[in-house]
């Protein structure tokens, strides 16, 4: 029998997917001689609020104790001593299993196949409000870390490949053996998956957004737009589709279903000289602060949604794919206006 088959008998596949959560972030399965596993996590009594909701969450489907408080002697902080909560379980036949999936020997591995069958945004939230980190800079998203260095290469690899292939995220592995998501549409894409799943005491680990600052001058009126097409009327042309731009249906769709299509990169290749009133431009800074894509990112997508828009001998759909290539994500890569 499979071992999700298997697992599934004990328990239903939303709590074992919170459960793994927890392994790949802060919890464990205590292994002591012969005796049985026990599932184990523990947080700052700052998180108290979440390891509450934790327990609460799954104290229905394997035996886990309440939270118990716990102070440690810890010389490295002011007060010489650190406060934690920390839940234990009893044992269970599917703590038995989690076991021969999640460890060889006493060294915790990664099921890679399992989490692959139950890894979604609720248990990626769980995971990023256990190890993960946004770093937030002069108001904007910079990255978000998942802390996996305890596991291999090999093992981290295999999370890239799942997360890029179940929720369109393309991590990378920094120099600390570390998930990191660097582009700030994936990021702000990342951050409106796990939103809704983020508990109260942990929303440090959602953005400012009242925060975020312009990366384009309002007061600038004129400036440069870069298209994958050459306009013969720039102003014009682009004044008429944001005249009947609606930022907030475009961020709707944009979450909905534009992200995963716009996942091929294209050559912006033709430079448009622009005027915009400050009207447009709220509309293009609304846009780009809650997605992250860039003012010619956004012109090019309104253009391609515009069939009329394109000359008669060509559609704009064609013109834009043939302007289509393969580019590398990189961090720090050139930003377009």
């Amino acid at each position: 029998m499979e071992l999700l088959e298997e697992l599934l008998q004990h328990i239903p596949l939303r709590s074992l997917s919170l459960i793994n959560a927890k392994l790949l972030g802060d919890g464990n399965l205590t292994i002591e001689g012969f005796k049985q596993p026990r599932f184990r996590f523990q947080h700052s009594y700052a998180d108290r609020g979440w390891c509450h909701f934790c327990y609460e969450s799954l104290h229905s489907f394997i035996p886990v104790n309440p939270p118990r408080y716990k102070r440690n002697i810890d010389p490295r902080v002011n007060a010489g001593f650190s406060e934690t909560l920390y839940v234990q379980s009893r044992t269970s036949p599917v703590l038995t299993l989690l076991k021969n999936s999640w460890y060889a020997g006493k060294k915790k591995i990664i099921p890679l196949q399992l989490l692959e069958q139950t890894l979604n945004p609720e248990s990626l939230a769980w995971w990023y409000q256990d190890d993960g980190h946004l770093v937030w800079e002069n108001g904007s998203p910079r990255k978000i870390i998942l802390s996996t260095d305890n596991f291999t290469r090999e093992e981290n690899l295999g999370l890239i490949k799942i997360l890029r292939e179940l929720l369109h995220l393309e991590f990378s592995l920094d120099g600390q053996n570390r998930l990191c998501l660097y582009d700030q549409p994936q990021i702000l894409y990342f951050l409106f998956l796990v939103q809704d799943y983020i508990h109260p005491s942990m929303a440090r680990k959602l953005p400012p957004y009242s925060q975020i600052t312009s990366p384009i001058k309002l007061q600038q009126k004129r400036t440069t737009i870069y298209l994958p097409f050459q306009l013969t009327k720039p102003t014009k042309e682009i004044r008429e589709i944001l005249f009947k731009f609606n930022p907030e249906t475009f961020i709707t769709n944009w979450y909905r279903y534009l992200y995963k299509s716009h996942l091929t990169l294209t050559a912006f290749k033709y430079s448009h000289q622009v005027t915009l009133n400050k009207m447009e431009r709220n509309k293009i800074f609304k846009t780009q602060s809650r997605t992250g894509l860039r003012m010619s990112e956004i012109i090019t997508i309104l253009f391609s949604q515009r069939k009329e828009a394109c000359p008669k001998d060509k559609p704009l759909k064609d013109r834009i794919n043939e302007e289509v290539v393969e580019l590398p994500v990189a961090a720090g890569s050139p930003a377009l206006t």
